[in-house]
């Protein structure tokens, strides 16, 4: 003798009885349709499917109530599956200093290889000076965090003073020395 399921009322034959097409399969064909039809929301399309409150998501994960703490709501690399995140699923600009939290960026938790000059602001300028201080214009948009000064003449050119957002500040042991100065930030 035929049941029916639980939650959408299909026919069920029992293994005794004979599988009617129209009313066993047709049928319950039929009703899974019709559950999940345009007219109920149930579409599955993305456009006008019934949504999620994000209220009932706060602070849950797997269905259980999760701390509101800052802590317990960050994610531990451990539960990210290999190649979850990539440059290619981060927003532009949603990666900047205003963003990253004091201390949450440290050596021992960066690769080798991701830290590139590539990837850093650089810019490489010829400057000649002398005794008296001399300035250069850097090109960067930011100060410099670090200055390397290659010799292109005899003598020793050294920084004089700290740089800034526009300027580099050499001085040198000679009139006319000259060297590459390559900044990066």
């Amino acid at each position: 003798m035929a049941t029916e399921t639980t939650n959408l009322s299909l026919r069920k034959p029992a293994t005794t009885d004979n599988v009617d097409v129209l009313l066993d399969i047709a049928g319950n064909m039929d009703k899974i349709d019709n559950a999940f039809g345009t007219a109920t929301g149930h579409d599955h399309d993305g456009t006008d499917s019934k949504k999620v409150d994000p209220s009932n998501l706060a602070h849950k994960v797997r269905g259980t109530e999760m701390e509101s703490t800052a802590d317990a709501q960050k994610i531990a690399t451990d539960n990210l599956k290999d190649l979850a995140v990539t440059n290619a699923k981060i927003a532009t600009g949603a990666v900047a200093s205003a963003n990253i939290a004091t201390g949450s960026i440290v050596t021992n938790r960066i690769v080798d290889a991701n830290v590139l000059l590539a990837k850093l602001l650089s810019n490489t300028i010829s400057v000649t000076a002398g005794t008296a201080e001399a300035t250069a214009a850097h090109g960067l948009s930011t100060t410099p965090l670090l200055e390397i000064i290659t010799m292109t003449s005899a003598g020793t050119i050294h920084k004089s003073t700290s740089s800034d957002g526009t300027n580099i500040f050499l001085t040198a042991d000679a009139a006319d020395r000259t060297c590459d100065v390559t900044v990066i930030a």
